[in-house]
Formats: C-alpha cells, structure tokens, sequence
C-alpha cells in the first residue's frame, strides 16, 4: 500500500484492510483467469489452488491444481489489476460514506478532493 494511504487505513483499518484482501484475491483470479498471460508473481500465494467452475465458484468437489513451476501470475498485470480494484473500492467506500477523516485528512471528506487525492 503506498505511503499516501497508510492514514487513510489507519483511521479506517476494517474498510481498508478488508479491500486490501478483497482486491488482491480478485486481482489474482482476474488475471490468472486469463489463459493468454504468462504467468509470473513475486509474493507469498499457494503453488496453485483448488478448482473453479468457468464462474469462479468452487467446485462441489474440488481438486488441487497446480501451476507450472516456478510460475503463476505476471506482477504488471496483477498490479494494475489490484490497484484498479482497489481504488474502485476507496471510491465505493466513500460514496457510502463508509471512510472517517480525521485530522489532516478531513479535506478529504468532500468527494471532489477525494477523487483529486486517489
């Protein structure tokens, strides 16, 4: 997470954190439900995982699937992918009012220095 959004997260940790873990699993599958990419990530993720219908839903009797070794997603890709997510979600999340702004950050309460700020 950049420096930018680290008193935004600490003000609001549940909202950010839990974005945080929703955005990276959906960048993850996003792009590795692409067959085109070669895959490639530099991260703590599973060799892998369980399987999915074409929707994304688990099967009712999954199966472990393997990557290739040494291979899974391609870091510009996902991280584009995430960082759209993610900021899509900040957005979400002030529209429904579900961000405090405390301190320096209460100029951010108005949606138009919000969207400037992101």
């Amino acid at each position: 997470m950049p420096d930018e959004l680290s008193a935004l997260a600490r003000a609001n940790p549940a909202t950010c954190y839990d974005l945080l873990l929703q955005s990276a699993a959906g960048a993850i599958r996003t792009v590795a439900a692409n067959p085109q990419h070669h895959p490639h990530v530099h991260g703590v993720v599973t060799g892998g995982g369980l399987s999915c219908d074409s929707s994304g839903l688990m099967d009712a009797s999954p199966k472990w699937v393997a990557c290739r070794p040494g291979f899974f997603l391609p870091v510009r890709v996902l991280s584009r992918v995430f960082r759209g997510r993610y900021l899509d979600g900040l957005r979400r999340a002030h529209t429904r009012g579900d961000l405090r702004f405390f301190g320096k950050l209460q100029p951010l309460a108005s949606a138009a220095a919000f969207h400037a700020f992101l």
